[in-house]
């Protein structure tokens, strides 16, 4: 898909009934979960176990945004790409952006800040080596 081309990794999935409203557009909260599986799944790709917790990895969102640009509805085949576009010492940066399918509408973009924090205590912590490097490899 010639709009998801900058981004390093792409998710596609289908829109179920139950994400709908009654006129069968995707209801706006969803798009945080469609953001967390895409990068759920680009952690897999990269080869980060995110659970059981490794590496000193463990991680909070921070902070989201939004930007709706067309509706989704019910049944439309639906792509995320993400990518890590910055890396900190405790934090880094995902965007996205979400396209339906059968004609490449860009539906919603979005940006997302995760925070690596020591377990329990919710307090940064830094990003292993090991970690940048495999988002370094994917990026």
């Amino acid at each position: 898909m010639e709009k998801l081309k900058e981004f390093s990794f792409t998710h596609e999935f289908w829109v179920p009934f139950d994400d709908a409203d009654m006129g069968w557009v995707v209801h706006n909260s969803k798009y945080l979960l469609y953001f967390e599986r895409c990068r759920t799944k680009y952690f897999k790709h990269a080869g980060v176990q995110l659970f059981p917790p490794q590496d000193n990895l463990s991680f909070l969102v921070k902070k989201h945004e939004i930007e709706y640009l067309a509706p989704a509805t019910f049944d439309d085949i639906l792509v995320c790409g993400a990518s890590i576009y910055y890396i900190g010492k405790s934090s880094f940066r995902f965007r996205y952006l979400i396209v339906r399918k059968s004609d490449e509408k860009e539906i919603v973009k979005g940006l997302t800040v995760v925070v690596n924090i020591l377990p329990g205590k919710y307090k940064p912590h830094l990003l292993p080596q090991s970690f940048i490097n495999k988002i370094v490899k994917v990026e």
